[in-house]
């Protein structure tokens, strides 16, 4: 607006010139010339005359000025509302082309594998993807009706899972390897959930294109001095500290096709949205490590998940983790509870008195708590389930670290069971007996924790 103003006054000063020397600079010019050749008295009535025409040219340009910027005020604001279109139009442009690359990916996909049955990976990257540009369709839409997201509770690494989920399903990211580090428990948030997604995808999208698709990121979650940290470093090129800081504050790219630092630029008004706070540590060959650092009050909390189990009976683990088996073994044992593991169905099936665990008294209330993916099994979680609800148990829980995708959420719900994620929240186990209406949902259920 600054610049628009500046141009406006100059453009008038320059015209009120012009006026000033055609009406008055000339007609003086041939006025004097006429004064000198006839007597005085003629001579001063010129002059008056001339003192005449110069006051009413400045009038007359101090006229053409005062309109011409009242005409500019009324301008000023379809300009302001033109220049934040503009500004806005461009952050969506730019948010859409990581998930549109990942439908583009998705056809290329369809088309190599049209034959293939198993299309759970395609699906799933379609779906992730039609949903991000679902919500900055949304986000433009309520920018547009002076609207803002509602603020809303969710899953930090149920966030941060699906874009890690959505970038590695895509075909030439093969190279790409994401590490989790994640805080022992569950984060939930408040705040502007698609909003904060996207600010994330920024940071990796770029760490993407900056490590060339080839490299490590590591993603990593932690509550620290009453805060929730998130961490997010690359093995790119890195920059010189300068250049570092330049981004964050300018929006700086270098070296990229297409590069104009708007995503820096989004993630710093994201982040400032929720009273958080983004720096960067970098530096040339160390790659960029990224901190959002965002606040955790008192009246959130870690998630709660839900287990319906009998006291006197075993809850059936079956996991190809021996780490998450012995995890399992604690967390049921202070609840009273045994824990009957094993390493997948094969070994299960070999233990006789565990096959008949489902049928206990002659009634449906076995509990069983199943891994997906098996390294040691051809059969995954979902087909395993299927057969111990042949056997009797009732009480099934898929316990997963892909928890997001759809695909198993929507096999997890026709099957009735619901979705233990990792890491593993704080369990709790409900006795059958107390339990009305058990919430068969497919997904564990946010935390019921008083809001600031």
């Amino acid at each position: 607006m600054q610049n628009v103003s500046r141009k406006i006054f100059y453009s008038g000063l320059i015209k009120f010139q012009s006026i000033l020397f055609a009406v008055t600079l000339v007609p003086l010019l041939a006025l004097k010339i006429f004064f000198w050749l006839y007597p005085a008295d003629v001579g001063t009535l010129i002059n008056i005359l001339i003192f005449t025409a110069f006051a009413l040219c400045i009038i007359g340009g101090c006229f053409y000025m005062l309109t011409h910027f009242s005409s500019v005020d009324k301008n000023l604001k379809p300009v302001t509302r033109l220049a934040e279109v503009g500004e806005m139009a461009s952050k969506v442009a730019h948010d859409l082309r990581g998930p549109l690359s990942g439908i583009h990916a998705v056809i290329d996909l369809l088309q190599q594998n049209a034959a293939e049955k198993d299309f759970s990976n395609i699906t799933n990257l379609l779906e992730l993807s039609s949903k991000r540009l679902e919500h900055v369709a949304n986000d433009l839409l309520q920018k547009y009706k002076g609207q803002e997201e509602a603020i809303a509770r969710f899953n930090l690494h149920e966030v941060l899972d699906e874009l890690a989920g959505e970038y590695m399903a895509q075909p030439g990211l093969g190279d790409v390897r994401f590490k989790k580090l994640y805080w022992r428990d569950a984060i939930w948030l408040d705040g502007k959930h698609n909003r904060l997604q996207r600010a994330f995808g920024n940071i990796i999208k770029n760490a993407l294109e900056a490590m060339a698709f080839s490299g490590e990121i590591a993603l990593t979650t932690e509550l620290k001095n009453g805060r929730v940290l998130v961490s997010i470093k690359d093995t790119g090129p890195g920059m010189t500290h300068e250049k570092g800081q330049k981004l964050l504050r300018e929006g700086f790219s270098e070296g990229k096709k297409d590069g104009n630092g708007i995503g820096v630029a989004f993630v710093r008004e994201v982040v400032a949205e929720h009273s958080g706070i983004l720096s960067l540590e970098t530096s040339p060959g160390m790659g960029c490590l990224f901190h959002v650092n965002l606040p955790f009050g008192a009246g959130m909390a870690t998630e709660m998940f839900e287990i319906t189990a009998r006291t006197d009976m075993p809850i059936v683990v079956i996991d190809d983790d021996y780490t998450l088996l012995e995890q399992w073994r604690m967390v049921l044992a202070k609840e009273g509870i045994t824990a009957e593991t094993y390493a997948c169905y094969e070994e299960f099936t070999l233990r006789p008195a565990c096959r008949q665990a489902g049928k206990a008294q002659g009634e449906r209330s076995g509990t069983a708590i199943i891994d997906y993916h098996f390294e040691n099994s051809e059969l995954n979680g979902i087909e395993i389930i299927k057969k111990l609800k042949e056997q009797g148990f009732d009480n099934l829980y898929l316990c997963t670290a892909e928890y997001w995708k759809p695909s198993l959420k929507k096999e997890a719900l026709d099957l009735g069971i619901s979705i233990c994620p990792k890491p593993l929240p704080k369990i709790v186990i409900a006795r059958p007996e107390g339990r009305s209406n058990p919430d068969k949902t497919g997904i564990a259920s946010s935390p019921t924790a008083p809001r600031n």
